[in-house]
C-alpha cells in the first residue's frame, strides 16, 4: 500500500511537472509572438504600464489600474531594466494562467478535459493578439477570470469572493462584475421558487457583494483622485475633446467595425473578435437553460459584460476580451456537466443516450 501510494505521488508530480514545462514553453511562444506581432507598439504598451506608475496615464481611467504596473515596478527596482521586468511578468504571469486553468479545469472536470481546456486558451490568446494595444493589467485579468470562474462553478463561498475582489479590483473595474454576481446569485437562487422548503437567502453573499460594489466603485474613484497627476491620451492621440472623461461610448463604432469585418473580410478575419463575444454569451444563455438557478446569475453577468464590452469598450482592441478566455476554455465541459453533474467528465466516452442510439 505504502509503494502504491509513493508511486501514485510520483507520477502526479512528474505529471505536473511535464504541465509546468509546457506551459513555460507556451508562455514564451506566447511572448515571443507579442514581441513579433506588435513590435515598436510594445514598446508603447510598457510606457502605458509606466505611466500609470508616474501618475500620468493614457487615459485617466487607467489611473486605478495599478496593481501590474506596481509589479512590474517592483521587478524593475530588482533587475534595473524596464523591458526585462515586463519580459518577466507577461512570460510570468502568461505561464501561470496556463497552468491555473489546466489546474482548476482538472480538479472540476478530469484529466482529459483539463487538456484540452489549457490548450484551448493557448490558442484563444495567440488568436485574439491584435495590434496596438496589450496591457500588463489585461494578463493579470485572465488569472483573475480564471480563478472567479472556478468559484462560481464549484459553489465557494462569500469569503473567497471577497478576497478575489480586493485584488481584483486595483488590476481592472471589470472586478466590479464579480460583485454584481455576488448581488445576482442570491436572489436568483431565492426568489424564482420561494415555496421550496430549506431555501434561506444567502445574506452573506448578497450583502458583501453590495459591501464590494460600493466599495470598489469607491476605490476607483479614490486611486484617480489621489494618484492621477495628468491624462496624456488626448495629447499623444490629438483627441482633446475626450480629456477626463471617464467612459467613452464606442457602440456605433463596434457596429460598423462588426459589419465591416463580415461584408469586407480581410486576412487577419477582424469578424472573430467581435464573434468571440457572441459565442460567450451563447454558452452562458445556454448553461442557465440547463439550470437557471445554478448558471441564471452567471449568465446575466456575462450579458452585463457583453453590453459594457460593445457600449464602452473597443471591440477592435481585441485585448478586452482577454477576460473572456477562460470561460471559453472550460464552458464545454461545464455544459456537459450540467447535464450529467454525478461526475466527473470522460470526453472520450459516449454518454448512455448516445450510446443507445
Amino acid at each position: 500500500m505504502i509503494n502504491r501510494d509513493r508511486l501514485s505521488i510520483a507520477d502526479s508530480i512528474r505529471t505536473w511537472l511535464l504541465w509546468l514545462g509546457l506551459s513555460s514553453l507556451f508562455a514564451l511562444a506566447q511572448f515571443r509572438l507579442i514581441v513579433w506581432l506588435y513590435g515598436a507598439n510594445f514598446r508603447d504598451c510598457m510606457q502605458a504600464s509606466a505611466g500609470v506608475v508616474d501618475g500620468l496615464p493614457h487615459w485617466v481611467v487607467y489611473q486605478s489600474r495599478v496593481l501590474a504596473p506596481y509589479t512590474i515596478y517592483l521587478l524593475y527596482l530588482f533587475n534595473g531594466d524596464y523591458f526585462l521586468a515586463h519580459r518577466y511578468f507577461t512570460e510570468f504571469f502568461i505561464g501561470i494562467s496556463g497552468i491555473l486553468i489546466l489546474f482548476t479545469a482538472r480538479k472540476r472536470y478530469g484529466a482529459d478535459a483539463a487538456g484540452c481546456s489549457f490548450f484551448l486558451f493557448q490558442t484563444l490568446f495567440s488568436l485574439i493578439l491584435r495590434r496596438p494595444w496589450i496591457y500588463s493589467w489585461d494578463i493579470y485579468n485572465i488569472i483573475f477570470f480564471t480563478v472567479f470562474n472556478y468559484f462560481v462553478f464549484s459553489g465557494k463561498s462569500w469569503r473567497w469572493f471577497c478576497c478575489l475582489f480586493a485584488l481584483a479590483i486595483f488590476n481592472r473595474e471589470s472586478a466590479l462584475f464579480f460583485a454584481l454576481w455576488m448581488i445576482l446569485d442570491p436572489l436568483i437562487k431565492r426568489y424564482p421558487e420561494p415555496q421550496r422548503e430549506n431555501i434561506r437567502f444567502n445574506w452573506q453573499m448578497f450583502s458583501s457583494g453590495v459591501a464590494c460594489l460600493i466599495l470598489g466603485v469607491a476605490a476607483l474613484k479614490i486611486l484617480r483622485d489621489k494618484l492621477l497627476i495628468r491624462e496624456l491620451g488626448p495629447e499623444l492621440f490629438n483627441l482633446t475633446g475626450s480629456d477626463g472623461r471617464q467612459v467613452q461610448i464606442h457602440l456605433l463604432e463596434n457596429l460598423k467595425y462588426f459589419r465591416d469585418g463580415i461584408l469586407h473580410p480581410d486576412i487577419p478575419l477582424d469578424f472573430l473578435y467581435p464573434l468571440l463575444t457572441f459565442i460567450t454569451l451563447l454558452l452562458a444563455v445556454k448553461l442557465a437553460m440547463r439550470d437557471y438557478r445554478r448558471y441564471l446569475a452567471f449568465a446575466t453577468m456575462v450579458f452585463v459584460e457583453f453590453l459594457t464590452l460593445w457600449v464602452v469598450g473597443l471591440i477592435s482592441e481585441a485585448r478586452v476580451m482577454l477576460e473572456l478566455t477562460p470561460f471559453l476554455a472550460i464552458a464545454i465541459w461545464e455544459l456537459r456537466l450540467a447535464r450529467n453533474p454525478n461526475g466527473r467528465l470522460d470526453i472520450f466516452q459516449l454518454s448512455s443516450e448516445q450510446q443507445l442510439n
